[in-house]
């Protein structure tokens, strides 16, 4: 079954839910589906989503717009749309109030349990037919927040990224756009720049190593209104000079290929894209044990996990991996093996294609 489907997007960030809609399209595409995607004009994944993708810019405009209610009746009229995938509120009244309308299925897919919740009852039990989580953590505490959840209306589907193994040219290269070289050792967090994120610990933590005479450089890719902040930790700290905020990119596995370890120290996740894609570029991992990231990740076996707030741990962690060299490669194969057997990309489109053509074949004639 070929399908029309229709993304909505309202966000001007790069997160988690916009990059998943971004490698999901781009798999369903290469499947022989068509997809559009509504999304702000101003936002990062308008101004750098890869040409051949179908983005509409649009913006929303006021909750229930009905200009905006209307356009997109339209477009799945004239299009053939069989189906319309929202995320946040907004793109649910507006996205999901035109999918009544036309009787298609309107699906939406959260980033965290926080996603549902009793504010927005009457949207999510009128406005959504079925919704994806990322994790069944995020599932799970959905389940606890709310008591009117319905399990049979949710299904979970992980984040998958298909192995990037970076050959020793262009991880070099890399690291040259950095100012480094072949032999320094990076430590490397990619990321949105928000508090959320525990990157002003992560730079508090790479000061007490910088301190024990540990020879390291600490990248942080991403962008978000917590750069000036971390930028003025930094300095404050007296370590600028071994500190790179590399700002965006579009390649993320590529980058964390040039990481010697990789970082996620979030206090909250679902289940991140990033840790995805640091074992899909065989980077050694540490990460906060948040969400659901050991559905993942086992300590010891593909990564190390450590507590939330907890930043002896995350330095004991890190000095461990700067240490043994072994102990990093091990553990950066594990995690290639891991995204082979279980959380390839492929496997995600695979899920996401049978799930759709489901929701799809109960309304179609």
């Amino acid at each position: 079954m070929v399908m029309n489907i229709l993304y909505v997007s309202s966000k001007k960030g790069w997160g988690g839910v916009v990059s998943w809609m971004h490698r999901t399209a781009l798999g369903l595409e290469a499947r022989g589906h068509k997809v559009w995607i509504v999304s702000h004009p101003d936002s990062r994944f308008t101004v750098s989503a890869p040409r051949g993708i179908r983005i509409i810019p649009k913006r929303l405009g006021m909750d229930y717009n009905p200009f905006m209610i209307l356009y997109l009746v339209r477009l799945i009229k004239r299009n053939h749309i069989d189906l319309v995938v929202t995320n946040i509120q907004k793109e649910i009244t507006v996205g999901g109030s035109a999918a009544k309308l036309t009787g298609i299925p309107s699906i939406r897919r959260i980033g965290n349990e926080n996603d549902i919740n009793h504010r927005f009852r009457w949207r999510q039990k009128n406005l959504v037919d079925y919704t994806i989580a990322p994790s069944i953590s995020v599932l799970d505490e959905a389940k606890k927040r709310v008591t009117w959840l319905d399990p049979a209306g949710y299904t979970v589907i992980h984040n998958g990224r298909n192995p990037t193994v970076s050959s020793r040219e262009e991880i070099v290269r890399q690291r040259r756009l950095w100012g480094l070289s072949e032999k320094d050792f990076i430590i490397g967090s990619t990321t949105q720049l928000a508090r959320v994120k525990g990157l002003d610990r992560l730079i508090g933590v790479f000061k007490t190593l910088v301190d024990s005479k540990v020879d390291a450089y600490l990248v942080i890719t991403g962008e978000g209104p917590e750069l000036p902040r971390l930028e003025a930790e930094a300095a404050g700290l007296g370590i600028s000079e071994r500190v790179v905020f590399a700002g965006f990119s579009d390649e993320p596995a590529r980058v964390a290929a040039a990481y010697d370890v990789a970082i996620l120290n979030s206090s909250q996740e679902g289940f991140p894209n990033t840790l995805v894609e640091y074992l899909s570029a065989g980077t050694a991992v540490v990460s906060t044990d948040v969400g659901g990231v050991g559905e993942i990740l086992n300590h010891g076996e593909n990564g190390l996990l450590v507590e939330v707030g907890d930043d002896r741990q995350l330095l004991d962690a890190i000095s461990r991996l700067q240490r043994d060299r072994d102990l990093r490669s091990r553990l950066a194969q594990a995690g290639l093996k891991t995204i082979e057997n279980g959380f390839s990309e492929d496997m995600m489109v695979d899920r996401l294609e049978r799930f759709f053509q489901e929701r799809i074949s109960k309304v179609r004639p």
